[in-house]
């Protein structure tokens, strides 16, 4: 007679929910609570409908629930999201319904005890659910308990569910409160004895974890897949065993906090096997044939690569002593990903931090990036992605080879993110400005000539590195007055509009002067130009006129600046 190892049986909610079916652990290896709106709304409004007089004959499946029992321990392996929101719809529809009197405290409070949490006259507490981390548990039966009226606006912690919790008690109460509106003449103690009365599950039994997981890997129907993330926790766990890989795997959670864990994931592929696609992650990073020291090797690994990749990510976790390094630091980090949105210099940032380059290294090697971001990204107007395999490539040389930082600079300088001089010439001098983000672009590009030109002349003075106080001044002005000098200098409309818009045409003033400037003419913007504490703006007061030839003239002397600036 062939082994059982698998039992299923069809129960109500209220059987599955019941405390006398038994405690229900959530085990190590599953995911954090993570269900976002979109999945609450979803489940909220499947329960909440059977409680409708017009729905009451109704019927509603939740599928499969799959458990390990070992021992006499039912431990939760697909069913975990559904579960846990289950249990905070019926805690706050029990705390609504005492609020409108539907309810007397004493009643919802043995309802409570029934399906979700008891203490006995001990101190002893049986609660149908219980997670790996005491703290998620404690954090979950607080938010539930009948009595309790606050919601933690934050609560500091590594683990990502406890805040999924309080986010999603607030949206389930918005939900009860929008439903009781809208439905007025019925009782929200009659609604959760209808679902959980009408609504079913098929609870799936194995006598084994090992397969529970393959059952829970063949009928995950959360509508959300795994992140690989947590499949590679899973597989880890399933050769070294929950011991060897719990307190691990919680450094590595601590480590990453709120960071996401794909991105870390793809990063920690880039570095240690080159660029790998997300549809590849764990068949490259994971052998299920390889010896279990492969597989303890990974896990440490993972470890040193997670505190490297979370210090890329927050730079304020980096400990640079020298002020001037933190500060340079701290200004390319933000301007690389504000100013350009680029991501990808994040990989080269992890593989340096972990082979312990120096800060000058790390500042070096961002300046060049950063150099060619403007170059490609703004003057040449690329997409970010042009980065992607460069620099994936170049973080795994970083890290597996160890280059030395003039190696870095050479293949970043003279790779396949290469531009020349002569090419980007012409292109500076036709360049316009034409969108919000280009023009964020193009007051940092100014601002950064105006302070290399300031360091030149051994003054202190730097423009404000927050581009909102800065502003960005077309000299010849968007829109000119009818009959005003503009126009008659001017007056070819096609050459206007695009003289209007280069680079030639602009500055930058600090202040209110722009807005009130505004379209006048040109010998009343030069005495504001002279008031300025910009060189490049006394330069411009000097003239007499702005006509074509001052513009053209202009973009052909700041094209070689440029150039120079970002060699």
């Amino acid at each position: 007679m062939a082994e059982q190892f698998l039992s299923a049986q069809t129960v109500t909610l209220k059987q599955y929910l019941s405390r006398d079916n038994g405690q229900y652990t959530i085990p190590f290896s599953q995911r954090p609570y993570e269900w976002g709106e979109a999945q609450v709304n979803r489940l909220f409004k499947d329960l909440t409908a059977l409680g409708l007089s017009e729905n009451f004959e109704d019927k509603h499946v939740l599928n499969f629930f799959t458990f390990s029992n070992e021992e006499g321990s039912l431990k939760l392996f697909d069913g975990q999201q559904r579960t846990v929101t289950t249990l905070m719809i019926y805690a706050e529809g029990l705390k609504i319904a005492v609020e409108r009197k539907e309810l007397e405290p004493k009643f919802a409070s043995k309802r409570y005890q029934n399906y979700i949490s008891d203490e006995d006259e001990d101190g002893n507490v049986t609660s149908k659910v219980v997670f790996d981390k005491k703290e998620v548990t404690d954090v979950f039966y607080s938010l539930l308990d009948l009595e309790n009226k606050d919601i933690f606006e934050e609560y500091e912690s590594s683990d990502s569910s406890i805040q999924t919790f309080i986010d999603n008690k607030k949206y389930i109460h918005e939900l009860w409160m929008v439903f009781v509106a809208e439905h007025p003449g019925i009782k929200v103690k009659d609604v959760l004895t209808s679902f959980l009365d009408s609504s079913y599950l098929i609870q799936i039994v194995a006598t084994t974890e090992e397969v529970a997981q393959k059952m829970f890997e063949t009928l995950n129907n959360t509508g959300k897949s795994l992140e690989d993330y947590y499949v590679l926790k899973n597989d880890l766990v399933s050769s070294l065993g929950v011991e060897n890989v719990r307190e691990k795997w919680n450094k590595l959670d601590d480590l990453l906090g709120e960071i996401n864990r794909t991105s870390f994931l793809s990063t920690f592929a880039t570095l240690t096997k080159g660029k790998t696609s997300k549809s590849e992650l764990i068949d490259t990073l994971f052998n299920p044939d390889a010896e279990k020291e492969v597989h303890e090797q990974l896990l440490q690994l993972l470890l040193s690569v997670a505190d490297a990749y979370s210090k890329a990510v927050n730079p304020n976790q980096l400990d640079i002593i020298d002020k001037n390094d933190r500060e340079k630091y701290a200004y390319l980090t933000e301007m690389l990903t504000d100013v350009f949105s680029l991501k990808q210099h994040i990989q080269i940032l992890t593989a340096m931090i972990a082979k312990k380059y120096t800060d000058e290294d790390k500042i070096a090697v961002l300046t060049t990036i950063k150099n060619l971001a403007v170059k490609l990204l703004f003057f040449k107007e690329g997409r970010a992605n042009q980065f992607e395999s460069p620099l994936a490539e170049l973080a795994h040389a970083i890290y597996t080879e160890e280059l030395s930082v003039n190696d870095i600079q050479e293949i970043l300088s003279e790779g396949p993110l290469y531009v020349s001089d002569d090419s980007l010439r012409a292109i500076i001098v036709e360049r316009e400005i034409t969108t919000p983000s280009a023009r964020k672009k193009a007051k940092f590009v100014f601002k950064e000539l105006y302070d290399y030109e300031f360091e030149n002349s051994q003054s202190e003075t730097r423009l404000p590195n927050i581009l909102q106080q800065i502003h960005y001044e077309h000299i010849l002005p968007e829109k000119p007055k009818e009959k005003s000098q503009w126009l008659k200098d001017f007056s070819d409309d096609t050459e206007r509009r695009h003289l209007t818009n280069v680079l030639g045409n602009a500055t930058l003033l600090i202040g209110l002067k722009n807005e009130k400037l505004g379209n006048k003419e040109f010998y009343v913007k030069r005495e504001v130009y002279s008031t300025s504490f910009l060189p490049e703006n006394k330069k411009l007061a000097v003239l007499t006129k702005w006509t074509p030839i001052e513009i053209k003239k202009r973009s052909n002397d700041l094209a070689e600046r440029f150039i120079q600036l970002y060699k």
